[in-house]
């Protein structure tokens, strides 16, 4: 961490920033303006929100009817800046208006060239966002970008290392943790002369994130350019190279927030990286900005490039204490992320997307919020909920973070300086203990990789019995934000306790289409719903998806059929591609590709496997309208044959009986034979010769876990030969025939 010089600057510009109101120039108003340009006055005077809401409105609109000129956006720029500064809309809990006009504001800022303004309504645009979305715990899912030390799931967390004299304070809490941070500057001591702190985390275990900081800043990087430190930089990277634990370096971190020209420090970190790639190619090359840079910075323009970022870091502090001079809610606050708006969700967010969009992971470099201050003052409350987003909630908001590291390190008294060790306040330690044991992404050990991680609920699609649905939503004038899950119009939990979980049980429901539904409501103003079609499948595949049409529909077998289908799907019977139309006539096509799946699953072994033990080969000019291999396969078994002159007709659909005498015959394949009588059926008068005997076979073969015949009458004594034979009922008789030996 670093002392924020720069950050003092820019407040000192912020100071000035959103200035009086700018000046109406009258001469080039639209004719008709000026009633509602009173009115609107008027009511500002007056200080009802409401009047000043509804006339500001007119103005815009009447100013829609126009070209944007000067004069118009002047005065538009100071309606939308008055409700920008005044949090019109967010102290109403309407946070899609507040950055509605966020995004005007930075429009008509824009256009009349108000840079300072632009500023800080990108930073409202995303700040305002109270990042409302519904997780779940899943199987799979993670994010992975391939990078050097990267698990394929999970977080590593750890601390920075605490030095009490020659003892390691935080050695028993870094025991149970996975990743270790030590300091190295740049001219001074080399990692070497670490090595009795690094090499104690040198075990495999742990991850060894070594910060190489560039003490001088600006011209720490000038002379690192200039090849001054090159002999103490190799020093540490030869050092670096042994180690046997997976190895992060971090390359002159927080430079967003120097006075410098982004050309020169981009120059000093390649110089870096260069040399590490040669010496310490086991080390993961770690580019760090601060979450925040000075006013109006951009992070691209410190990106060195991708060959040369195996990771991006940050440092996340969440500060609550406004810059001098300045406000819990003013423009400063904003931008840097002080006051209400210290927070580690919302101040990680430029730095997750930029990752992001570059396909790297992320490593939270160092981060915490103060617990005490340079003056004695407590902020045991905020640095406790901080720390439980950091390590209960941050990697689930966004998944690419995939290490975090706690700064647990009291600083000197600089006026920027706090207390962050865990040791200061039983609250945040508590805390920490609490995200942790509830987080089961975060990793106690180098590679290793995590068995669950979060996705976003419309991602989720698992065979499972029970949902574990967390979610995350804050707003800037509440910390009360309660939760409340429904399930096809039911409460099924209601929670007020970050990361609001629920759990669904699935296991009970009968494949179909549910509605589910998370209503958040802060108790100020800010409701919002999330609605999911929770839909299962007979595979007991659950999965959701946002919107919920009740008039929709799952294809799904008749409720009579659905317990004995679900048999079959699970048995591996019923490929994929047949899991629908479950009530249409099945095609002898369809019934070809059953039959062989049936005698696959029962024998062991592949249909190549089963036909070249009978001496059997594929006739692929048997047929001239067809060379499907289970058509012909189930030809070569005979278990079925051709309509005659060739043609198979395999898109027809079959008949009872002549379903019967097909499972016959396959039956006869797998040698099973009939277990029970025959069943007398009152129209046994109307079978077909050649399906007598098919028929009082597959009435007299019983599934012997269910009891029932592969294939029984349809009521009233009757067989009906030639009923239609549907889908769901060829897996039904394929299942009591799996089951009938």
């Amino acid at each position: 961490m670093k002392r924020l010089i720069s950050i003092c600057v820019s407040v000192i510009l912020v100071a000035a920033l959103l200035c009086p109101p700018l000046p109406a120039l009258a001469a080039e108003q639209p004719q008709g303006y000026w009633p509602y340009l009173v009115a609107y006055q008027k009511a500002v005077e007056s200080g009802n929100v409401d009047e000043i809401l509804k006339t500001g409105d007119a103005l815009l609109n009447f100013y829609a009817q126009f070209p944007m000129n000067e004069a118009i956006a002047s005065t538009s720029y100071n309606v939308y800046y008055y409700r920008f500064t005044n949090a019109l809309f967010e102290r109403r809990g309407n946070y899609d208006a507040a950055i509605d006009n966020a995004k005007k504001l930075l429009k008509v800022s824009e256009y009349i060239g108000f840079t300072d303004a632009a500023i800080a309504a990108k930073a409202a645009i995303s700040k305002l966002d109270p990042m409302t979305e519904v997780y779940a715990l899943s199987g799979g899912g993670a994010p992975y970008y391939g990078a050097k030390h990267e698990p394929l799931s999970g977080a590593y967390f750890g601390r920075v290392v605490s030095m009490d004299g020659n003892r390691v304070r935080n050695a028993a809490e870094l025991a149970g943790e996975s990743i270790a941070s030590v300091y190295v500057e740049v001219g001074g001591y080399t990692a070497q002369d670490f090595s009795w702190i690094i090499g104690r985390f040198d075990d495999g275990k742990h991850a060894l994130h070594i910060a190489l900081n560039f003490p001088g800043e600006e011209a720490t990087a000038a002379e690192i350019v200039g090849g001054k430190h090159d002999r103490n930089i190799t020093e540490s990277l030869e050092y670096l190279a042994k180690l046997k634990s997976p190895v992060f370096l971090r390359i002159g971190a927080e430079m967003n927030l120097w006075e410098m020209d982004p050309a020169l420090f981009k120059n000093a970190y390649i110089h870096v990286a260069r040399l590490a790639r040669d010496i310490a190619p086991n080390a993961a090359l770690v580019w760090s900005p601060n979450c925040v840079g000075h006013w109006g910075s951009e992070l691209s323009d410190y990106y060195p490039g991708d060959q040369y970022v195996d990771w991006v870091g940050t440092s996340l502090y969440s500060n609550i204490t406004p810059h001098p001079g300045r406000t819990e809610t003013d423009a400063s606050s904003l931008y840097f992320g002080r006051g209400i708006y210290a927070d580690c969700v919302l101040n990680m967010r430029a730095v997750a997307e930029f990752a992001m969009a570059r396909g790297k992971p992320v490593i939270v470099s160092e981060g915490g919020t103060g617990i005490v201050s340079k003056d004695g003052k407590r902020f045991d409350s905020h640095a406790a909920a901080q720390m439980f987003k950091m390590f209960g909630v941050l990697n689930m908001v966004y998944p690419n973070i995939k290490a975090i590291v706690y700064f647990d390190v009291d600083l000197g008294t600089a006026a920027e300086n706090y207390k962050y060790a865990m040791t200061n306040s039983a609250a945040v330690a508590a805390a920490h203990s609490e995200a942790v044991s509830i987080n089961p992404t975060l990793l106690t050990s180098a590679g290793q990789t995590a068995s669950q991680t979060f996705v976003k609920l419309s991602d989720f699609s698992e065979k499972t019995g029970r949902v574990e649905i967390r979610a995350y939503s804050d707003t800037l004038y509440s910390d009360k934000m309660t939760v409340t899950y429904y399930l096809s119009g039911k409460k099924i939990a209601e929670t007020s306790a970050l990361p609001y979980t629920c759990f669904v049980d699935t296991s009970s429901l009968p494949a179909g289409l549910y509605e589910f539904k998370a209503v958040f409501n802060d108790g100020a103003g800010y409701t919002k719903t999330k609605t999911y079609t929770l839909t299962k499948l007979l595979s007991g595949v659950v999965s959701f998806t946002e919107g919920y049409d009740p008039s929709a529909k799952l294809d799904v077998p008749s409720d009579w059929a659905q317990e004995e289908v679900a048999l079959a799907v699970e048995a591996g019977l019923v490929p994929d591609a047949l899991q629908r139309g479950y009530t249409e006539n099945i095609t002898r096509l369809d019934f070809c590709r059953l039959v062989i799946t049936l005698i696959e699953r029962k024998t062991g072994k592949s249909i190549d496997e089963v036909l070249a033990g009978r001496g059997l080969k594929l006739d692929y000019s048997a047929f001239t309208d067809t060379k499907d291999k289970s058509v012909l396969a189930a030809f070569a078994l005979g278990i079925v044959s051709g309509r005659g002159g060739g043609v198979f007709d395999g898109a027809s659909g079959i008949v009872r009986e002549e379903a019967a005498k097909m499972l016959a015959n396959a039956a006869a394949v797998l040698g099973i034979n009939a277990n029970a009588a025959p069943v007398a059926f009152s129209d046994a008068g109307s079978f077909s010769a050649w399906a007598v005997d098919a028929i009082a076979f597959v009435s007299s073969t019983v599934d012997k876990v269910s009891g029932k015949p592969v294939m029984g009458g349809v009521g009233e004594g009757l067989f009906s030969p030639r009923g239609s034979y549907t889908r769901q009922q060829a897996f039904i008789t394929m299942l009591r025939l799996y089951r009938a030996s």
